[in-house]
């Protein structure tokens, strides 16, 4: 989805492209690109389900990609994937926006989420009866903090880009 918006391509080039270089079963393929095709055809819609939830001095388009492509993916799994635990789906997000987001991102999208899952299909979800592990329709702990891993690219404070920061390199 971030290559998506970012590189403002088509989900089916972006799948196409991550096909060649994946090798993933068939299952996880088919979940991927629903995901993928669902989020990017109605991405007014599952911008429409957090959007209220944000303040006037942090608005939508404020958003980072990868914040903004978090929520919206999840808002598709909320109100469009039946069998997905909201656990599972607010779990999934939060961590990719602390692995790819800001230092904040992890919280931020735990925050939202966890108040648009009130406003959901999913607000009392209960699992199929043929589904392991019991009830999952509690919303997960917050985040907690994990530090970037080397080598990836994350905000820096003070520069309205994204740069890539290294360990060995001192922050200012």
């Amino acid at each position: 989805m971030y290559a998506v918006a970012v590189g403002h391509r088509s989900p089916t080039e972006v799948l196409r492209e991550l096909k060649e270089v994946t090798n993933f079963e068939a299952k996880t393929w088919a979940f991927l690109t629903d995901l993928v095709h669902g989020t990017a055809s109605d991405a007014d819609r599952w911008d429409a389900c957090f959007s209220g939830h944000l303040t006037e001095a942090w608005p939508l388009e404020r958003l980072g990609a990868t914040d903004r492509n978090a929520l919206r993916m999840a808002c598709y799994e909320l109100w469009a994937l039946e069998d997905m635990p909201p656990k599972v789906t607010i779990s999934e997000y939060v961590h990719l926006a602390q692995r790819f987001g800001s230092k904040e991102s992890g919280r931020f999208v735990h925050g939202i989420l966890a108040t648009v899952l009130r406003n959901s299909p999913k607000a009392n979800w209960t699992p199929p009866t043929d589904m392991p592990g019991g009830e999952q329709s509690d919303v997960p702990l917050e985040p907690e903090e994990t530090a970037p891993e080397p080598g990836t690219v994350r905000p820096e404070p003070s520069a309205p880009v994204w740069v890539l920061r290294h360990d060995d390199e001192e922050d200012s």
